[in-house]
């Protein structure tokens, strides 16, 4: 099993996982290499204006979060997933999207979970890492970086973050970072290169 798992990236090992609970746990025990070269997590919050609401007035509905997952492997497949906590018409921005996802209330926990699935074994350096994201999922993407046996290694990492705390909930479990670049919301861009 360990031969055939060096040869698949993330997609193959997620399918894989999805035979068998033998299968999986022969799998989660061996920890093969994803190999993901991008990864980026992006929250939207959608606000859409109506022309009529249901007393007939004009008014604007805000919707929960909406999470933007890709995810990129070594070999070129990709997959862009939108995570929502409930259905919504789909837009004309949507064309480039894989999957939806519905999740409820947990769509925060399901954007994470997802997340550590896919990296937590990664041992190859990954291109690019891209989180904007509020405070809330900067620290628990941070959990999940602090979890790992070793700190992931990435050549670029791109964040946009409200404060301070949500840098250094993701830069110190991070190795080998080329270029960062961080801007803050309403606030500069701070890039740096090493």
């Amino acid at each position: 099993m360990r031969k055939i798992l060096e040869e698949y990236d993330c997609f193959d090992i997620q399918l894989l996982r999805k035979v068998s609970r033998d299968i999986r746990s022969c799998i989660d025990s061996s920890k093969p290499n994803p190999r993901v070269e991008r990864c980026y997590i992006i929250q939207k919050r959608h606000r859409e204006k109506w022309d009529r609401d249901i007393d007939g007035c004009s008014s604007t509905h805000e919707y929960s979060d909406t999470f933007d997952f890709f995810i990129r492997s070594r070999n070129g497949q990709m997959k862009w997933i939108r995570y929502r906590n409930k259905e919504l018409i789909q837009n004309k921005d949507d064309w480039h999207v894989h999957k939806f996802v519905y999740c409820g209330d947990t769509v925060t926990e399901r954007v994470v979970n997802d997340f550590k699935i896919n990296i937590e074994n990664q041992k190859s350096t990954m291109d690019e890492l891209k989180l904007e994201c509020d405070g809330k999922l900067f620290e628990l993407i941070g959990n999940v970086l602090k979890s790992r046996d070793t700190r992931l290694s990435v050549k670029e990492l791109k964040m946009k973050v409200t404060d301070e705390k949500d840098i250094m909930n993701i830069l110190p479990y991070l190795d080998s970072g080329e270029n960062i670049e961080i801007r803050f919301l309403m606030k500069s861009v701070v890039i740096l290169q090493t």
